[in-house]
């Protein structure tokens, strides 16, 4: 077994591979599907976490994170049962942040490394029960400060994005600004400070929102709904 995050096989997402997957008929299949794309990178999570000698970091809604032993990479496994992280829903009346699936999650990672030049990179899986794995990705260590809010905010417009009216926002990450960008056709959001970290070079870097690609229905939604 493989004892350093940095000789694990790592795949990249963010080239566009991730895109245009097709939705799974059922949440087995939804397992299996992750399976054939991953290697298991342990028979569990205790044994991965020795081997690869990490120590831990943090915990949130979705993932239990820990630093590799050059503290350069924050490694993070996801936490729900099959995978499931967060993402969007158009529940018809606003923009929802429900449960999402691994595909979605996948999706996710790609439009964040694609949108804010970000480095996160797939590791592989871990079971945690039958057609269900943990996917765990590695992301680079940028520090612990955090910007204020009007920095965010003129951070994200600066890349062309513009914010979301909060009211049509529901579920757990209501309260937290979400962007939109036009042209990309990228959905931002929980773009709160401590999603964020101030760059030696004084940029702003995101390390946990959550972004998508927001299909006809849930798009006309955001644009009909953005502050100038």
């Amino acid at each position: 077994m493989e004892t350093n995050p940095s000789q694990l096989p790592r795949l990249q997402a963010g080239i566009g591979w991730t895109i245009n997957l097709p939705p799974p008929a059922s949440p087995s299949a939804e397992g299996d599907f992750i399976a054939t794309l991953f290697k298991q990178l342990a028979p569990n999570r205790d044994d991965f976490i020795k081997a690869a000698n990490l120590s831990y970091f943090a915990e949130g809604g979705e993932h239990i994170a820990y630093l590799d032993e050059s503290r350069e990479n924050v490694i993070k496994i996801t936490k729900y049962t099959a995978g499931y992280t967060f993402g969007f829903n158009d529940d018809g009346t606003g923009l929802a942040a429900v449960f999402a699936t691994p595909r979605d999650y996948l999706r996710r990672i790609a439009i964040t490394n694609e949108t804010f030049e970000d480095a996160a990179k797939i590791l592989g899986i871990i079971p945690i029960a039958k057609h269900a794995w943990s996917i765990v990705h590695s992301q680079p260590y940028y520090g612990s400060e955090r910007p204020f809010p009007k920095a965010v905010h003129r951070y994200m417009r600066s890349l062309g994005f513009q914010r979301v009216d909060p009211e049509i926002i529901s579920g757990f990450t209501k309260g937290s600004p979400t962007y939109y960008h036009k042209a990309k056709n990228v959905l931002s959001g929980d773009c709160k400070p401590d999603n964020f970290r101030v760059l030696e070079s004084g940029n702003l870097m995101p390390i946990d929102i959550i972004s998508a690609q927001p299909q006809e229905g849930m798009r006309k939604t955001v644009l009909a709904n953005l502050f100038i």
